[in-house]
């Protein structure tokens, strides 16, 4: 979920300059059209030790459809500034959120990197506290954005600690659909009563 761009960088790790020795990559590699996978690796001793290695195969590994489409996506992500655009489009949507959502009565915190967004609700400001979960506050607040045009992934206290709303629109967003993003969701959490 952190990779070829969604936090602003090609990989989140960047973020710390970090440099794995090995990574995994998956579903951004072809922009989830197709299914294909991949393994990176440093030039460590990793590597070496492999290189030369027949490590097995499976009937569809290295599907050449699959191949052809994860280098026509690479392509794409370098010939449209696809990062880029994660970055500044990501940044614009931070500044605005802190700007008007977090005065808000039930915003707790804003966080994220590039285009992997999160507003944590919450019923008591001060002490973060998460609305009871008999409230049912996030399933209303994603119907209501929902019945408004604007779909959004909720987390709630029931699988991780805290209540969240996340945002991870497509890389290629503009700052005015941004704009419009935020101006459904504005009112329908400037709506909602601490506990």
């Amino acid at each position: 979920m952190t990779g070829f761009g969604r936090t602003g960088k090609m990989f989140a790790v960047e973020h710390w300059e970090v440099i794995p020795d090995m990574m995994a990559l998956a579903k951004g590699i072809t922009s989830a059209y197709l299914p294909f996978g991949a393994v990176a690796m440093n030039e460590n001793h990793i590597y070496e030790e492999l290189k030369g290695c027949i490590t097995g195969s499976y009937t569809y590994s290295g599907h050449p459809t699959c191949a052809a489409a994860a280098i026509k996506t690479m392509e794409i992500y370098i010939r449209d500034k696809v990062v880029e655009n994660a970055a500044k489009v990501g940044k614009y949507a931070v500044e605005r959120l802190n700007a008007e959502f977090k005065a808000l009565p039930c915003v707790g915190n804003i966080s994220g990197l590039g285009l992997m967004l999160g507003i944590e609700i919450v019923a008591d400001k001060d002490a973060r506290k998460p609305f009871p979960p008999e409230m049912n506050i996030l399933p209303q607040v994603q119907k209501q954005a929902l019945d408004d045009g604007l779909f959004i992934s909720i987390t709630n206290t029931r699988l991780t600690f805290g209540d969240r709303l996340n945002f991870c629109p497509p890389l290629v967003i503009t700052a005015q659909q941004i704009d419009r993003m935020l101006d459904i969701l504005y009112p329908i959490l400037s709506g909602i009563k601490p506990a």
